[in-house]
Protein backbone atom coordinates (compact mmCIF):
# COMPACT_ATOMS: atom_id res chain seq x y z
CA UNK A 1 0.00 0.00 0.00
CA UNK A 2 1.79 2.87 -0.98
CA UNK A 3 2.28 5.82 1.89
CA UNK A 4 0.64 8.51 -0.52
CA UNK A 5 -3.05 6.69 -0.08
CA UNK A 6 -4.94 8.73 2.47
CA UNK A 7 -5.11 6.81 5.75
CA UNK A 8 -9.00 6.26 5.77
CA UNK A 9 -8.46 4.67 2.57
CA UNK A 10 -6.49 2.46 3.37
CA UNK A 11 -8.66 0.70 5.79
CA UNK A 12 -10.86 -0.78 3.20
CA UNK A 13 -7.76 -1.76 0.85
CA UNK A 14 -6.50 -3.24 3.78
CA UNK A 15 -9.44 -5.34 4.63
CA UNK A 16 -9.50 -6.61 0.99
CA UNK A 17 -6.43 -7.66 0.55
CA UNK A 18 -6.90 -9.61 3.45
CA UNK A 19 -4.78 -8.22 6.05
CA UNK A 20 -5.61 -8.24 9.64
CA UNK A 21 -4.02 -5.02 10.68
CA UNK A 22 -2.63 -1.87 9.73
CA UNK A 23 -0.39 0.62 11.00
CA UNK A 24 0.05 4.36 11.33
CA UNK A 25 1.80 7.18 12.56
CA UNK A 26 0.84 10.34 14.24
CA UNK A 27 -3.17 9.83 14.63
CA UNK A 28 -3.68 13.61 15.03
CA UNK A 29 -3.26 14.82 11.78
CA UNK A 30 -5.49 11.94 10.17
CA UNK A 31 -9.46 12.94 9.08
CA UNK A 32 -11.29 11.48 11.89
CA UNK A 33 -14.69 12.07 10.10
CA UNK A 34 -12.97 9.71 7.27
CA UNK A 35 -12.15 7.06 9.55
CA UNK A 36 -14.92 6.77 11.48
CA UNK A 37 -16.92 6.26 8.03
CA UNK A 38 -14.24 3.77 6.83
CA UNK A 39 -14.53 1.80 10.23
CA UNK A 40 -18.46 2.00 9.82
CA UNK A 41 -18.19 0.38 6.45
CA UNK A 42 -15.51 -2.20 7.74
CA UNK A 43 -18.17 -3.87 9.86
CA UNK A 44 -17.82 -5.68 12.67
CA UNK A 45 -14.53 -7.31 14.01
CA UNK A 46 -12.53 -5.29 11.41
CA UNK A 47 -9.06 -5.02 11.36
CA UNK A 48 -6.60 -3.90 14.46
CA UNK A 49 -5.55 -0.76 14.50
CA UNK A 50 -1.68 -0.38 15.25
CA UNK A 51 -0.91 3.18 16.56
CA UNK A 52 1.83 4.74 16.98
CA UNK A 53 2.05 8.58 18.66
CA UNK A 54 -0.41 10.30 20.64
CA UNK A 55 -3.79 8.57 19.92
CA UNK A 56 -6.32 12.07 20.73
CA UNK A 57 -8.20 11.86 17.65
CA UNK A 58 -8.94 7.95 17.69
CA UNK A 59 -10.25 8.35 21.29
CA UNK A 60 -11.98 11.16 20.17
CA UNK A 61 -13.60 9.29 17.85
CA UNK A 62 -14.25 6.07 19.91
CA UNK A 63 -15.79 8.38 22.92
CA UNK A 64 -18.01 10.53 20.29
CA UNK A 65 -19.28 7.18 18.48
CA UNK A 66 -18.92 4.22 21.30
CA UNK A 67 -20.95 1.79 18.58
CA UNK A 68 -17.53 2.09 16.61
CA UNK A 69 -15.43 0.08 18.91
CA UNK A 70 -17.07 -2.96 17.86
CA UNK A 71 -15.55 -2.47 13.73
CA UNK A 72 -12.29 -2.98 15.40
CA UNK A 73 -10.75 -6.00 16.30
CA UNK A 74 -8.13 -4.59 18.10
CA UNK A 75 -6.42 -1.21 19.06
CA UNK A 76 -2.79 -1.34 19.71
CA UNK A 77 -1.39 2.20 20.83
CA UNK A 78 2.54 3.10 21.44
CA UNK A 79 4.51 6.33 21.64
CA UNK A 80 7.39 6.03 19.72
CA UNK A 81 10.88 7.01 22.38
CA UNK A 82 12.10 9.94 19.81
CA UNK A 83 8.77 11.99 19.83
Amino acid sequence: MSSTTDFADRIPLAQKAGLAAIEFWHWRNKDIDAIRAALRAAGPNGLTLVGLGPATNLALALATEPALAANVAKIVVGDPLDE
